[in-house]
């Protein structure tokens, strides 16, 4: 005899359609609380331009045109978020705090990531190793901007240094 009918057999209608319910019930619970912890577009969003972050600090001491890649990048990413922020889905209390709090952070590093390019010389003629307050300061926040949260590996075979 089929397992199901001698299960249905033995619980009878009443306890058939009582199964079927909790059956139902449960894959529910089971997909609302997949949909409640899904990721919300902000906060995914936000880990992108982050990592875009990283990688333009990680390339901060390249060539102009390979730093501008990617600081494009970001600033295409980091007005997207704006965008989404007046319009977007809305979180509760204390995601949107942390989401504000974590494009206050973007914004900061992205200026420090720049003030650092504008004290770095372009020309061979003043060593790098000489000391320059600003350049070092812009230095020390850019590293601290980068650990602040987990960077994820790259693909394989491709560098920092590689245009996205």
């Amino acid at each position: 005899m089929n397992p199901i009918h001698a299960i249905t057999d033995r619980l009878g209608n009443k306890g058939t359609i009582a199964l079927a319910a909790a059956l139902v019930l449960g894959i529910f619970a089971v997909l609302d609380y997949r949909t409640l912890n899904a990721p919300s577009p902000k906060i995914t969003m936000l880990e992108d331009a982050w990592q875009s972050y990283d990688r333009a600090a990680l390339s901060r001491d390249a060539p102009a045109r390979a730093l501008t890649i990617k600081t494009d990048l970001l600033t295409l990413q980091t007005s997207r978020l704006e965008s989404l922020d007046d319009r977007g889905p809305s979180l509760n209390a204390a995601a949107e705090r942390a989401f504000h709090n974590g494009m206050a952070n973007l914004r900061e590093c992205q200026a420090w990531l720049q003030t650092y390019r504008q004290s770095v010389p372009t020309s061979g003629s003043i060593p790098s190793n000489d000391p320059n307050p600003t350049r070092d300061n812009a230095r020390d926040h850019i590293d601290a901007c980068t650990d602040a949260h987990p960077i994820k590996p790259l693909p394989p075979g491709r560098s920092p240094s590689d245009p996205d």
